[in-house]
């Protein structure tokens, strides 16, 4: 009588091919909604890097990962089944909008995913990827309430530090509100001067670099911290050399490219300032191991 292969007679790689199309095809439908909604909006334009990025910091681990790569179908299949229950039931109460939709649909396709990872790699290979795969978090979208309290918490920071920056350098300056008067020019901190999309991306280059030079998580944690007064302070700099050079150099500075496209100069700047903060950290990091072993 012939024998029925088990399941870790399969090679590894046809399974993993087969739990990939078997964790993609059902989702697709909302896969295109969350592809749609990252091109349609600005504020969600990192969604479409996150999963590259995220497979290139697999790749790069991959040793780590791969060592102990072993199935495991008692501890998958659960979580397998309870994702898809999870999944199941949130679609049975939709929301009104797509990001509020997504908002509550990604967790449980990425829990799907998880669930396929650890069936095909078991749970050692599921520690040593638990950054890509926690990465992926970024995929769920906020909703446009949060996005919005962000965005005018954002506003009101880089108002009251773009103010403290133009009394250092001597510009006359009366504010209103987000309105600013000056000499020869008035200015507004609209919601696109918030830096909502920079601010994400900064964010999530704090993250990696914490992950690539930091190794506790209290250190990681307060990098990523440190990136919100970063995020506000970048935008305060941009603020107040656009006005400046508006003012003194060209009015045409006030609307022209470094307006439109200078966001990526002013979030270099942003990770520079980030720079003395991890020093810091990784000199604590060496302190805290030493008093330890101490």
């Amino acid at each position: 009588m012939k024998r029925v292969p088990s399941l870790r007679s399969i090679p590894r790689s046809w399974l993993v091919t087969l739990v990939f199309f078997v964790l993609i095809v059902p989702f697709w439908q909302v896969l295109s909604m969350l592809l749609r909604l990252a091109l349609q909006s600005d504020r969600y334009t990192h969604i479409v890097a996150v999963p590259v990025i995220s497979l290139c910091v697999g790749y790069f681990e991959r040793d780590a990962i791969l060592r102990n790569a072993r199935f495991a179908p008692r501890s998958g299949l659960p979580l397998l089944a309870l994702g898809l229950l999870l999944y199941w039931f949130v679609r049975q109460y939709p929301s009104s909008t797509e990001s509020d939709s997504l908002f509550r649909l990604m967790p449980a396709v990425l829990l799907v995913w998880v669930a396929g990872f650890l069936l095909c790699y078991g749970e050692r290979s599921f520690r040593a990827a638990l950054f890509p795969l926690c990465f992926l978090l970024f995929l769920v979208p906020m909703p446009v309430g949060v996005l919005d309290r962000i965005t005018l918490g954002l506003q009101q920071g880089s108002a009251a530090v773009s103010e403290c920056l133009f009394r250092l350098l001597g510009i006359p300056v009366f504010r209103q509100g987000f309105r600013f008067s000056l000499p020869g020019a008035e200015i507004e901190i609209a919601e696109q001067c918030s830096g909502i999309r920079s601010s994400v991306a900064l964010l999530i280059i704090t993250v990696l670099i914490g992950h690539a030079f930091l190794r506790c998580w209290w250190s990681k944690s307060l990098l990523v911290l440190f990136s919100v007064p970063v995020v506000i302070f970048k935008n305060s700099v941009r603020i107040v050399t656009l006005s400046a050079l508006g003012m003194y150099v060209n009015p045409a500075f006030l609307y022209g490219n470094l307006h439109r496209r200078g966001g990526l100069l002013f979030a270099l700047l942003g990770v520079l300032t980030l720079i003395p903060a991890l020093i810091v950290l990784q000199r604590s990091e060496r302190r805290f191991v030493h008093g330890q072993g101490g």
